[in-house]
């Protein structure tokens, strides 16, 4: 009934890691914008597998990894929020967008690694998961001060995911807002499955707080509670992996030859394009050659940011 019990809690472990690999690989082939998508499954693998050590009672390795798997856990919500930014945006962020999500990701950790290093002593630390953290003792002295620290972080956690879920969804709402004055065909650029994400996203954040707001030891106690938790992450970690890896992009990268645009589109000579600021006429006579003359009103793909690299003309 244990192993049960095991295979059940290492759930999200699995789909987050069958996730992870399956991106990855799509990623390295032709699709630099999901790398995000892919480092959030491998946060959300580390940071639960972390989690996974201490109720199966390998009290040892979890002390180990708890710094990373703090840092993963911390990290996994921005590398989401990265992933859909890059989607959406028109032109490539610089890195400074996306780097600076991680800044409150990297001090807590700062502060995991001065607790582990200065506050307590190996053999403290491996104290206070045992029998600090399972209840199995009163918490006082220097390990209540740890405490207070470990329930502040899992309350971060939880606030992290609300706070993002917010970023994440204004960003979608401005999108679909605003994707007809972008594209003529907007079938497959939709996010109709982040109305499945909101779902699942709802039921993974009631049992994320149902989880974190609560002490270790009661999950101990208590470890039917925590399968269905874990469960409904299996569910939500599915869901986000499935959508998101067949999410097109909404604004391809030019000259790819895996790219939808036929590359020979962008061999267009200069003398092609009359381009005059000052006569709006000549440059909308110019568009409508290069058109016809291309045949591009047969790709039923091409987007307003494609004709602008095609006619070289600024689309503002």
């Amino acid at each position: 009934m244990d192993n049960d019990k095991n295979l059940i809690l290492l759930l999200p472990v699995v789909v987050a890691s069958f996730w992870f690999v399956v991106i990855s690989l799509s990623t390295y082939e032709n699709n630099w914008r999901k790398f995000s998508l892919s480092f959030f499954m491998l946060s959300v693998a580390i940071s639960i597998f972390t989690t996974f050590l201490f109720f199966i009672g390998n009290y040892v390795l979890y002390e180990k990894l708890y710094v990373v798997g703090a840092f993963f856990a911390f990290s996994q919500f921005p590398a989401f929020y990265n992933y859909i930014s890059s989607l959406l945006s028109e032109k490539p962020k610089p890195p400074i967008f996306y780097l600076k999500h991680w800044i409150i990701p990297m001090f807590l950790t700062l502060i995991a690694i001065f607790v582990q290093s200065r506050l307590l002593s190996g053999q403290e630390r491996l104290y206070f998961v045992e029998e600090v953290l399972t209840g199995n003792v009163e918490v006082e002295g220097k390990f209540e001060f740890v405490f207070i620290i470990d329930k502040i972080f899992k309350v971060i956690i939880v606030l992290s995911a609300f706070f993002y879920f917010h970023l994440i969804n204004k960003r979608v709402n401005n999108h679909e807002e605003q994707i007809l004055d972008y594209f003529s065909n907007t079938e497959e650029v939709s996010f109709t499955w982040f109305k499945v994400f909101k779902i699942s996203f709802f039921a993974a954040f009631i049992s994320g707080v149902f989880f974190h707001s609560l002490d270790r030891s009661f999950h101990i106690n208590n470890i039917w509670l925590t399968i269905m938790s874990f469960s409904l992450l299996a569910t939500f970690y599915w869901i986000v992996g499935y959508f998101g890896n067949k999410q097109v992009d909404v604004f391809k990268v030019p000259l790819k030859e895996k790219d939808s645009i036929d590359k020979a589109l962008l061999e267009v000579s200069d003398e092609e394009i009359v381009l005059d600021d000052n006569k709006a006429k000549e440059i909308a006579r110019s568009v409508d050659a290069i058109i016809k003359n291309k045949n591009l009103f047969l790709n039923s793909n091409l987007t307003l940011v494609d004709l602008v690299l095609i006619t070289r003309i600024d689309r503002d």
